[in-house]
């Protein structure tokens, strides 16, 4: 997966920072968020932004100053207007409840839990087990990555057992690598949100599939870097 590096006046953006799930410790593999960081630090970069960074590992690991930038807001407006009704907000594990929350509070959708699972990997597998919280008739799920969509199959199926008829899904980075993921259709999911954080490696075609802009979020951080500047100056 290639590391896409935008330049700014002021700082580097790497809109999504590749190998950034390789962040544990695990037999037989290297922890190549570090490794990325170390490439970049010796590039004389001193600090990086990236959009919706996927854990707090990560800048334990890096070596240089590591902002993420949340595009709740831009998620937010588009289901704001969307006008659901009956709906929960669905992280598939723990690590995406913060995302969750931030998406409903920019969405200004009030009652409705936030939904979550416990989930393992196995030798088969993604697993999910312990649904936490009221499952509506319609959910959202929101998670970091849409790669394989293994994740994505695997709390979809769980959901629509335990009562959902209308599924969403709203991911910072869409990958889509392989086919897996297009199972999400016959579950069934309504639409997928993603941002264009990542070009996609193969042509997409799918009116189902909405990509939706994070200049909105690059061009507020900006300018309340000018703000700050100003008023200091």
């Amino acid at each position: 997966m290639k590391t896409r590096i935008c330049a700014t006046p002021s700082k580097p953006i790497v809109p999504y920072l590749a190998y950034s799930r390789e962040d544990k410790v695990k037999p037989g593999e290297s922890l190549n968020t570090a490794w990325v960081g170390a490439l970049l630090k010796a590039s004389a970069f001193d600090e990086i932004w990236t959009v919706d960074l996927h854990s707090a590992e990560d800048k334990k690991l890096f070596p240089l100053a590591l902002e993420s930038l949340s595009p709740a807001t831009v998620f937010g407006e588009c289901f704001g207007k969307l006008g659901l009704t009956d709906v929960c907000f669905v992280s598939p594990d723990q690590g995406a409840i913060r995302r969750c929350e931030a998406v409903k509070s920019a969405a200004g959708i009030s009652g409705g839990d936030i939904v979550y699972f416990e989930k393992h990997r196995t030798a088969a597998g993604i697993v999910h087990h312990n649904l936490i919280g009221k499952v509506e008739r319609c959910a959202v799920i929101v998670d970091d990555i849409l790669d394989t969509g293994e994740t994505l199959v695997s709390a979809s199926a769980k959901l629509l057992s335990a009562g959902a008829l209308e599924l969403y899904i709203c991911v910072t980075h869409g990958l889509f690598s392989g086919q897996r993921w297009r199972e999400l259709w016959s579950l069934p999911v309504k639409r997928i949100f993603c941002t264009e954080t990542v070009p996609p490696g193969v042509t997409i075609e799918d009116e189902r599939i909405t990509t939706l802009s994070v200049a909105p979020v690059l061009r507020e951080r900006l300018a309340r870097i000018e703000s700050s500047v100003a008023a200091t100056s």
